[in-house]
């Protein structure tokens, strides 16, 4: 029991202990639940009992037992976007995806391509329904001459109804294997003992060069898995190769290339993205940036013109997406750079302060105001919004070295040293602010401070000469 309880804190998929413990029960210690009903509900109801408590808790400390199902008007290929029946018709499809790769481990993949089957009648997901009424009829029948079989197919099912019920963000995932493969594990091993006689009639050499190629075949299959699983460009060009359908691949080793700067072939995955899933949005924002960045650097307005066209389509839908809108900033500002024309510069700013009032505590719109009013020539309130980062983000120290900066730009001194002093309460050794501070008081005319403040800088450097 202390096991269960520990497991269920651990993977909500400890759940189905309690309904393989009746499996069991009823396959494998028939007789004995027979002859003492009362020892096997002991034995059986306080699972049931630990596993209803934890719903009940769980439920109360989020809200719901499970995750959440939403019907309609979201991306299906999300969890909230597909409904119960839907996600029951395809997990059918991919419980066969499952055992082919138990069986045959090739073709694996972090993220697979399954089409979202919406009727049971689809060919895919009938044949596959039919498949597992066949499954099912077997392990029944089964029960009595092979209930070691029937029980580890019975585990399997089991172990995998949460994931076929409830509607998940990924679709088909391999981790979820690790549990029901025990179950697999186990019918191959109550079918061979079953069968034992008839493999006693091949050769001894032949049963040896069997396991032993099998040994050798998926060791060779974890060896080169493995080198996949090296580097994160290895596993999502992988990925995308063997799932060239997945949007997410897609999007995600877009977001690896331009990490690494190759912005071009990140915009191209993005793109393919979008030719999957035309909705995609955070596909829209990212080829959005993509483009802002290689309009601003190549001077192309075509390109700059493209990038506003995919974030005004996020905007569109949710116009409180802050980081689209302040992408779409970004690319009038950089409009403003090429064509010098002011009326981009007061779209920038219009953006700017709409992101800010979808949410005024976000830094990122700060800084970015800033940096706007910085360019615009008003250090002033350049000066106000760094220190708006400071007092959203305790730890943004560089905030109140450009507040200092546009505070003495504005000529208010004062403004500057409450900045830099209260910088210095935060991190008392941080040698720009002494320096700052140093310049600002030579400038007003008292030697003492300015003197302590550079004594402390040099210190700080390491450089007691300069």
């Amino acid at each position: 029991m202390t096991c269960f309880a520990l497991g269920l804190l651990s993977k909500e998929i400890a759940v189905v202990l309690p309904a393989l413990l009746l499996i069991y029960e009823g396959l494998l210690r028939q007789k004995d639940v027979i002859a003492r009903p009362r020892a096997a509900a002991a034995r059986y109801l306080p699972f049931v009992a630990a596993g209803l408590i934890y719903l009940g808790v769980r439920r109360l400390l989020l809200g719901q037992a499970t995750v959440s199902v939403v019907l309609s008007g979201v991306d299906p290929m999300s969890g909230g976007g597909r409904g119960l029946l839907p996600n029951l018709f395809t997990q059918a499809k991919v419980l066969f995806l499952y055992l082919r790769l138990i069986v045959a481990p090739f073709g694996q993949s972090i993220d697979h391509d399954v089409a979202i089957s919406s009727s049971p009648f689809e060919p895919a997901s009938a044949a596959a329904l039919v498949g597992i009424a066949v499954i099912a009829a077997f392990a029944w029948k089964a029960r009595r001459r092979m209930p070691l079989v029937s029980f580890g197919l019975a585990w399997f099912g089991i172990a995998l109804l949460p994931t076929s019920l409830i509607p998940l963000n990924v679709v088909a995932n391999e981790h979820r294997l690790y549990l029901p493969s025990i179950g697999l594990v186990i019918a191959v091993c109550g079918f061979v003992a079953y069968a034992w006689p008839s493999w006693e009639l091949l050769p001894a050499l032949a049963r040896r060069s069997a396991l032993g190629l099998a040994i050798v075949g998926l060791s060779a299959a974890t060896l080169a898995r493995n080198e996949v699983w090296k580097t994160e460009l290895g596993l999502w060009t992988d990925t995308v190769a063997k799932d060239p359908g997945s949007h997410r691949a897609h999007l995600n080793l877009g977001n690896l290339l331009a990490t690494r700067g190759d912005i071009e072939a990140a915009a191209e995955h993005y793109r393919e993205a979008l030719a999957i899933w035309p909705s995609y949005r955070p596909a829209h924002i990212n080829l959005g940036e993509a483009l802002l960045r290689l309009g601003a650097k190549r001077e192309d307005l075509s390109m700059l013109e493209e990038s506003e066209h995919h974030l005004r389509i996020v905007l569109h839908e949710r116009p409180d997406i802050v980081l689209a809108r302040l992408k779409l900033a970004q690319v009038y500002g950089a409009r403003n750079q090429i064509t010098a024309d002011p009326a981009e510069l007061d779209e920038e700013h219009r953006q700017l302060e709409e992101a800010l009032s979808y949410d005024p505590t976000y830094w990122g719109t700060h800084q970015a105001l800033a940096e706007y009013y910085e360019h615009k020539g008003d250090p002033d309130e350049a000066a106000r919004h760094y220190r708006k980062i400071a007092l959203l983000q305790p730890s943004a120290t560089w905030a109140l070295l450009r507040s200092a900066d546009c505070w003495v730009q504005a000529g208010s001194s004062n403004e500057a040293i409450r900045d830099l002093n209260q910088l210095l309460i935060a991190d008392p050794f941080n040698a720009d602010a002494h320096k700052r501070l140093a310049a600002i008081y030579r400038s007003a005319s008292k030697p003492d401070l300015a003197t302590r403040h550079e004594r402390m800088a040099n210190q700080l450097l390491g450089s007691p000469g300069r």
